[in-house]
């Protein structure tokens, strides 16, 4: 076989990486990704598989099969279904989840060919036969169509619909059904919605009734809350955190809801209490401004003081510099005075020691001539001696000149 073909095989071997498929004169690999969720392969059993890939290799050519290809289920209804295979029918998509559930869409050219039921069979032989060959995978026909509501409500079976809103800008389809229908449409663990979503190709959101009339009346208030305006809407903030949307009593910001209303003694409370703070600080703020008033007039007062004292002691320090300053002219004068006096005392003193070596000098030529005189003196005494002068008793000898003095002193 080719890549995209089906082939029947024989399973040789299963292990936890894959199984291996004998197809006669090659064998291929089902790897376990490729594997069906719930599906057990016995050794010896027989089983069709899709040919996902073709590999060369040295052992010869490596074939990789798929049990969850959706091109395996084509290739079933083409071989179940002649109508497909000869063209009449055509597979427009193909929706799948190995295993559990697919959907396909089909759709005919030929106006006298239902193409839903040329896929059934009579009384469901045919697609009973591709649900055996898939182990008991559920598998949808639905009839295409070009109008994409129709579609989409088609992809919704089994679930009967009410209405389909599409819009095409966003791709987004909205179904109705009715209240009894929406778990039915959902499926389970939305598996019928999620196929019909890949099927369709659009993204789909299902409502019942119910849902469907609040959602009007919703977009219908939004219409409204619209053209009514900010100012008549309600002031109150709900639990999702948006503004109501309701309109406004008249007299009154609020609208007529008892929860809302009962927000108007909870403001007017708090408009009381917040006069009330701001009685309390505007009085706090006159306390404070008075206390900081007296704080300011103290420091003033002592700061005048001190100024005051410091004027005191600043004209203290001044007369003390000008005693210092006075002090210091006299010690000055003093100091000149004293000056003076040793000048003229030195000026004394080299005087009187001139004097003292002028009289040294007289001295020293007095006694030159003393010693002269003495000489002389000595030599006239040595004449007397020599000549021998001899005195008698009862002579009277005149006395000097100098012991005269001397005993008149």
């Amino acid at each position: 076989g080719r890549e995209g073909d089906i082939v029947t095989g024989i399973i040789q071997q299963t292990d936890q990486r894959y199984t291996l498929v004998d197809l006669g004169k090659v064998e291929a690999l089902l790897p376990r990704s490729e594997q069906a969720r719930g599906e057990r392969y016995q050794h010896g059993a027989r089983v069709k598989t899709y040919i996902v890939d073709v590999r060369r290799s040295n052992k010869g050519p490596q074939i990789l099969v798929s049990r969850t290809h959706p091109g395996l289920l084509r290739c079933l209804l083409e071989l179940e279904v002649p109508e497909i295979r000869d063209g009449l029918v055509e597979i427009k998509a193909i929706a799948r989840e190995a295993g559990q559930r697919s959907k396909v869409a089909v759709a005919s050219d030929d106006p006298n060919i239902d193409p839903v039921g040329a896929c059934v069979g009579a009384k469901g032989s045919r697609i009973r036969m591709i649900v055996n060959e898939l182990r008991g995978e559920k598998v949808d026909i639905v009839g295409w169509k070009e109008d994409p509501a129709e579609f989409v409500a088609n992809a919704i079976s089994p679930a009967r619909v009410f209405q389909v809103v599409v819009d095409e800008a966003k791709g987004n389809a909205e179904v109705i059904v009715p209240d009894n229908q929406l778990s039915l449409a959902i499926g389970k663990e939305g598996q019928n919605a999620r196929l019909a979503a890949k099927l369709t190709g659009w993204r789909i959101d299902i409502l019942n009734e119910t849902q469907a009339i609040e959602a009007q009346e919703l977009v219908s208030e939004e219409a409204k809350t619209l053209e009514m305006g900010e100012e008549d809407r309600c002031c109150a903030m709900t639990s999702s955190g948006e503004r109501c949307k309701n309109k406004v009593k008249p007299g009154s910001d609020y609208c007529g809801i008892a929860a809302h209303q009962k927000q108007v003694k909870v403001e007017e409370e708090q408009a009381e209490a917040l006069e009330e703070e701001k009685t309390v600080s505007s009085e706090e703020a006159e306390a404070l401004e008075t206390e900081n008033g007296n704080a300011a007039s103290e420091e003033a007062e002592e700061t005048g003081v001190e100024e005051s004292e410091n004027l005191i002691e600043a004209e203290a320090d001044l007369e003390e510099a000008d005693a210092g300053a006075v002090e210091e002219e006299a010690d000055h004068q003093v100091t000149e005075e004293e000056k003076a006096v040793s000048t003229e005392t030195e000026c004394a003193v080299v005087e009187v020691q001139e004097d003292k070596d002028i009289n040294s000098e007289v001295d020293g030529v007095h006694k030159r001539e003393y010693h002269g005189d003495e000489d002389s003196i000595a030599a006239k005494e040595a004449d007397v001696d020599s000549e021998s002068i001899e005195i008698e008793p009862g002579d009277i000898i005149p006395e000097s000149e100098e012991s005269r003095g001397n005993n008149e002193d």
